[in-house]
């Protein structure tokens, strides 16, 4: 077929089904990306859980989750709604950076799918499972904020439109910064490979 990939049975696994979930068919052997393939090669059956760049993307991606929530919190109390009340200020603060980490993690369980692929390339509502369950997630996490016995439970506040943008805002950028790492890595990994 043209492609790197073996298109039969993969010797080191010894299964026709391995050859295929570790290496892609020859028909779409040419969207296969480098960053797949790194992906592929370097996590095998054995391999630990923290080896092929996992470890240190969990070690960037974290930082970088807590700066954005640190800078939602920030944006909060230089631009309060509730002028002149501390005290309603605060709580306005800590409640979108409840919001934002919370809305985070949805938005980044997209984007863990692949260490090094883009969210557009590895199919990223492919799983309907996954995706029902992200949907219960949001759900459940609008409802601590927004349903009103629940705001005292989870001592939160309403949060305006205005608020709600800086809180949708901070928790995409995650999504954004990291397709820009992960597409700095691809060439990175490119140019090894040459």
């Amino acid at each position: 077929c043209g492609s790197r990939h073996r298109c039969s049975t993969d010797p080191r696994a010894g299964s026709r089904l391995h050859s295929r979930l570790s290496a892609p068919s020859c028909r779409h052997a040419s969207v296969y990306s480098r960053g797949a393939r790194a992906d592929a090669s370097q996590r095998g059956r054995k391999a630990s859980f923290f080896s092929g760049g996992v470890f240190s993307s969990i070690i960037y991606q974290g930082v970088l989750q807590a700066a954005l929530v640190m800078s939602v919190y920030g944006l909060a109390l230089a631009y309060p709604v509730h002028v002149g009340d501390n005290h309603a200020i605060h709580a306005d603060a800590l409640t979108m950076a409840f919001a934002t980490l919370g809305l985070i993690q949805l938005f980044h369980a997209y984007n863990v799918k692949s260490v090094y692929q883009s969210i557009l390339t590895v199919g990223p509502f492919k799983s309907k499972t996954f995706n029902w369950s992200i949907l219960v997630s949001f759900i459940l996490l609008m409802a601590t904020i927004v349903v009103e016995p629940l705001e005292g439970i989870f001592h939160v506040t309403k949060l305006d439109l205005s608020q709600w943008g800086i809180v949708m805002g901070g928790s995409f950028s995650m999504i954004i910064i990291v397709e820009i790492v992960k597409f700095i890595q691809r060439k990175q990994i490119g140019r090894a490979h040459v």
